[in-house]
């Protein structure tokens, strides 16, 4: 935070999803203002994606993301809200970089609201069925089709991949 005459902000990169702040090494505490955000405002499935920077065996990914269980008011009820209309998670890793559609092959993972952990823990799991060899890993975001309003932002406060 920074004060300046007696007003306190915080940094743009705290504040505006950076999708650096996925992989920013913080996992406590778990404030949505300090997590990468992506939303469905512009495209249908928004995609977040880290470069490992070589091509790597990757088993799983664990992401830490926004949950908050109890009663809370102001602009974190605004990501609730949207939290609602989110309705899956697909993880998948690839040799390149972003495509427009990812090929089943190189689907790690999904996890669905009808999951439960989707909407009820911060900690999502997601195990690849087999071991993916790639150096690109993807987190596509998919919203729920049957709500009058759409709209979805999925936080992603750290992302881990493993091998």
């Amino acid at each position: 935070k920074t004060s300046l005459e007696g007003f306190q902000f915080r940094s743009t990169r705290e504040s505006n999803g950076d999708p650096s702040l996925a992989v920013d090494g913080f996992e406590e505490p778990l404030d949505w203002a300090k997590c990468a955000t992506i939303d469905n405002y512009f495209v249908e499935k928004p995609v977040w994606m880290v470069d490992l920077g070589r091509a790597t065996n990757v088993a799983g990914v664990l992401v830490r993301t926004w949950y908050d269980g109890l009663e809370s008011n102001g602009s974190s009820s605004m990501y609730r809200d949207y939290l609602v209309n989110l309705n899956q998670y697909n993880v998948y890793v690839d040799h390149y970089p972003r495509r427009y559609r990812f090929k089943n092959a190189n689907l790690c993972s999904s996890i669905k609201r009808t999951d439960q952990t989707l909407t009820s823990s911060s900690r999502l799991h997601f195990q690849c069925q087999r071991s993916l060899h790639g150096r690109f890993v993807y987190i596509e975001a998919d919203g729920v089709r049957n709500r009058w309003n759409k709209l979805f932002t999925a936080v992603l406060c750290e992302v881990f991949v493993y091998e």
